[in-house]
């Protein structure tokens, strides 16, 4: 536990572990009481839901909200061994803006060991004082609206532009600003109250996408972290792999460029040879795009994707997402992140024109720098001015359609990893693997109900 102080030794201009980012020293900096001590705990807190019985119709699901010790060096402190599940959320639905009221004896334990409870060291024979710190939480974007009080829908999605969705702001003022905003958003009770629930309630203009002011904001440091709340950089590579994917095949359901898309470009009087031609029938005919395979490409693409072979335990068989229409369906988060990495660069080199496909490889070259164990600052700069040319290629290319939330957060990224240091630490895909070991639990139980909580007692 005392490796990131007495081992480690910071590299000047690298990130390999959670302890060379701003966003871990600008903490020890407010807080020298804490941090001179190196038995101190920083830690991450991520949530996620599943559904226990792998049974996708029933509306059922588990919320565990677990809490990472990053204290430990980068090959320990993601082992599950070290992981510690501090409560388990059961519903028949997700929390949503109830989240606070399950978090509430959480928040009442982490202010406890803020200020410092009496432990043995059995290394050293004696007693100390240990203290502990949440640096910042993890989960999908969804989950993001629950434990931040940001509302992750709308035209206001971004947490990070706030209001401002056409600039990006300077960390230090990001801060002063929400703390503000929280001061226009009333007090409401949470839960199935009769009156003044958060549910019945309408954002008046000054409250812009808060929904609430988070229970984290409770504890004393809460409101000078840098990074309070890390945008999942998998989940993150799953939408946009959807996005291109679904494009690229003109997926029904999945690809950006559909009819409605068509018509924006007609309404916005741009890319004329794309807009909709109306047929003899009066039906409309959807001129074919640059930047989508054809009937043969789109078979030559899969059976190459079909034919590729991985190590074990590398990823799981990716062929299997391959239809017999040529369409790739059912792609998991970690599918779709080798896809991006790994695979799509080569698979790419055959089709559509140079521009085209010389901007899909770049923005797969941008998330394979961007999950380096280790990453030079240096190297972050050039991701964070290389992600907004890539966009605005892109922006020549697809119809505005293709920009969701997910593509713009993007932009977003590196100066995340600058602040909290490299993406595996801080994203789900373990903590999501972790989520499994509880998923057999319930499978191997012997009682009709099923417990967790009983299996683990």
């Amino acid at each position: 536990m005392r490796w990131h102080k007495d081992v480690h030794k910071e590299e000047i201009g690298v990130l390999h572990h959670p302890a060379d980012g701003m966003a871990w020293k600008h903490f020890d900096n407010t807080y020298p009481d804490f941090a001179k001590d190196s038995r101190s705990v920083r830690k991450g807190l991520a949530s996620d839901g599943f559904n226990p019985f792998s049974n996708l119709s029933s509306t059922y699901s588990l919320w565990p909200v677990i809490l990472i010790p990053y204290n430990m060096p980068p090959w320990a402190s993601p082992n599950g061994i070290n992981y510690l599940m501090s409560l388990l959320i059961p519903g028949p639905r997700s929390p949503g803006k109830d989240y606070d009221v399950f978090l509430q004896p959480l928040i009442d334990e982490l202010k406890e060991l803020w200020d410092g409870v009496h432990t043995y060291d059995s290394y050293g024979a004696c007693t100390f004082k240990l203290r502990a710190a949440v640096l910042w939480t993890n989960s999908d974007f969804p989950a993001y609206a629950y434990l931040s009080g940001w509302s992750t829908a709308g035209r206001l999605a971004c947490p990070v532009c706030l209001e401002d969705t056409r600039s990006r702001r300077i960390t230090d003022k990001q801060c002063e600003d929400i703390l503000k905003q929280l001061e226009e958003v009333a007090t409401r009770t949470t839960g199935k109250a009769p009156s003044n629930s958060l549910r019945k309630h309408k954002r008046g203009a000054k409250e812009l996408n808060w929904c609430k002011r988070s229970i984290l904001f409770d504890l004393p440091y809460w409101s000078k972290l840098l990074l309070r709340h890390n945008l999942e950089v998998m989940h993150i590579e799953k939408n946009v792999c959807d996005n291109i994917i679904g494009t690229l095949l003109d997926i029904e359901g999945k690809s950006k460029d559909n009819l409605k898309a068509r018509k924006d470009l007609e309404d916005l009087n741009i890319r004329e040879e794309l807009w909709l031609k109306k047929t003899i029938n009066n039906k409309y005919e959807k001129p074919h795009a640059s930047y989508t395979f054809t009937k043969e490409e789109c078979k030559s693409f899969c059976q190459f994707i079909r034919s590729v072979r991985v190590p074990d335990g590398y990823a799981s068989n990716i062929s299997r997402c391959v239809s017999d229409n040529n369409k790739l369906k059912g792609l998991k988060t970690h599918d779709c992140h080798v896809l991006v990495h790994k695979i799509l660069p080569l698979a790419l080199l055959p089709y559509l024109t140079k521009n085209i496909r010389g901007t899909w490889i770049e923005l797969c070259q941008f998330f394979q720098k961007l999950c380096s164990k280790t990453i030079l600052i240096f190297d972050i700069e050039e991701l964070r001015q290389g992600i907004v040319i890539i966009l605005c290629k892109l922006e020549k290319i697809f119809p505005p359609s293709f920009f969701t939330i997910m593509v713009h957060l993007c932009v977003h990224l590196p100066d995340q990893v600058l602040l909290g240091g490299p993406v595996a630490p801080r994203w789900m895909f373990r903590t999501e693997r972790h989520m499994g070991l509880y998923k057999r639990y319930v499978k191997n139980m012997a009682r009709p109900d099923g417990s967790i909580a009983e299996a683990l007692w």
